[in-house]
């Protein structure tokens, strides 16, 4: 339905044809009420536009800036390339509202009513939008650099594309927002509540999610290098294909996360929560997983090289076809761990409690460890693998030695006889061990 003042300002319009709207002409013509008013490139910079009835008008190429729009009622209105910087819209109701390409720059948009508003490419650089409902906004491809998010409420808003490096989005309610291949480098997101958010391919760097809830997100090929995540909720999250290096995940809860082919190299991982989490296939090289849970992990075909494991929990973890050459595993528990197909060559188990395993050092042959397998027990001297038996016939003959001859066979020879009684008895005194290992990790049991 046109309003009286639509219909006033049309008239006016065709009496003055080459005259551009003022807000001195729109005092002298209207009162407040300009629903529906054509008001297309007028000039209203730094009018007082007060609770004024700006309904489906059509402001498109307006000057608004620095104009006074608090409390006004913009439901469905056009604001195509508006300008509105530095304008005080706070508690404005905008719902529904065309914003695209809109400059708002610096605008004050406290509390303000944007729900399904179209924000495409807007310009929002440091805009405040504390408090702001965006449910359902669409700000694909919008500029929101420097802008104050906090507490801004942004459940399904749709922010594929947007720029969002360096805002300021604490406490920001994204629950099941698109942000899909945004820009959110150096943001600020502590405390934010990103529940199935979906963030495949974002941007992440760099940005602060100290204590954020990321529960069931979807974090699929994003970029988190260097990212603060400590103390953050990643529970169920997916993280398939991320690029986690170098990112701070100190006490991070990541039960039943999926990590599957995830890059996680030199990340701290200390005191993490990692139980029922798949890390098959994942990079942990010169991660640091000190005091980590990772009970019941599945970390299948894991690259775990020169992994920091002190303490670290392991009890029932997969680790078939691990690599896990020269980790440290001092004070580890790796209680019915699957040990099956694993490299263990150059691990520090010193301490470690190996559930019946075996661990001597000091020989000239190197570090010697025995553990039980679902295939048995698997023993590995210096870089050997071996069985007992075969260990046996390499000490009694002359051939299958490895990286000794001569005189220094011979010097070897003894110890490792000797060696070989032992390990058949421990073999022996801890068969209940193999027995529940194989129960638990044998054939039918994956």
């Amino acid at each position: 339905m046109t309003s009286n003042a639509a219909l006033i300002i049309a008239k006016w319009r065709r009496e003055n044809p080459d005259v551009r709207i003022t807000a001195q002409i729109l005092r002298d013509i209207i009162g407040t009420d300009l629903r529906g008013a054509n008001l297309r490139g007028a000039d209203l910079r730094y009018t007082d536009l007060r609770y004024t009835d700006l309904r489906e008008a059509d402001l498109r190429d307006a000057d608004l800036r620095g104009a006074n729009l608090r409390c006004t009622d913009l439901r469905y209105t056009d604001l195509r390339y508006t300008d509105l910087r530095d304008a005080d819209l706070r508690e404005a109701d905008l719902r529904g509202a065309n914003l695209r390409g809109t400059d708002l720059r610096e605008a004050d948009l406290r509390y303000t009513d944007l729900r399904e508003a179209d924000l495409r490419e807007a310009d929002l650089r440091g805009a405040n939008l504390r408090g702001t409902d965006l449910r359902e906004a669409d700000l694909r491809g919008a500029d929101l650099r420097f802008t104050d998010l906090r507490y801004a409420d942004l459940r399904e808003a749709d922010l594929r594309g947007a720029d969002l490096r360096f805002t300021d989005l604490r406490y920001a309610d994204l629950r099941e927002a698109d942000l899909r291949g945004a820009d959110l480098r150096f943001t600020d997101l502590r405390y934010a509540d990103l529940r199935e958010a979906d963030l495949r391919g974002a941007d992440l760097r760099f940005t602060d999610l100290r204590y954020a809830d990321l529960r069931e997100a979807d974090l699929r090929g994003a970029d988190l290098r260097f990212t603060d995540l400590r103390y953050a909720d990643l529970r169920e999250a997916d993280l398939r294909g991320a690029d986690l290096r170098y990112t701070d995940l100190r006490y991070t809860d990541l039960r039943g996360a999926n990590l599957r082919h995830t890059d996680l190299r030199e990340a701290d991982l200390r005191g993490a929560n990692l139980r029922y989490t798949d890390l098959r296939g994942a990079n942990l090289r010169f991660t640091d997983l000190r005091g980590a849970n990772l009970r019941f992990t599945d970390l299948r075909g894991a690259n775990l090289r020169f992994t920091d494991l002190r303490g670290a929990n392991l009890r029932f973890t997969d680790l078939r076809g691990a690599n896990l050459r020269h980790p440290d595993l001092r004070e580890a528990d790796l209680r019915g761990a699957n040990l099956r197909y694993t490299d263990l060559r150059g691990a520090n188990l010193r301490e470690a409690n190996l559930w019946g395993g075996f661990r001597l050092e000091g020989l000239p042959s190197g570090q010697v460890t025995m553990v039980p397998t679902p295939d048995g027990w698997h023993l590995e001297v210096g870089c050997l693998p071996c069985s007992v038996d075969r260990l046996e016939e390499i000490a009694s003959g002359d051939e299958g030695w490895p990286e000794a001859t001569g005189e220094e066979r011979e010097a070897r020879r003894p110890l490792l006889l000797a060696l070989v009684p032992v390990l058949r008895a421990h073999q022996v005194y801890h068969h209940d061990k193999l027995v529940a290992v194989q129960e638990k990790w044998g054939e039918g049991n994956d």
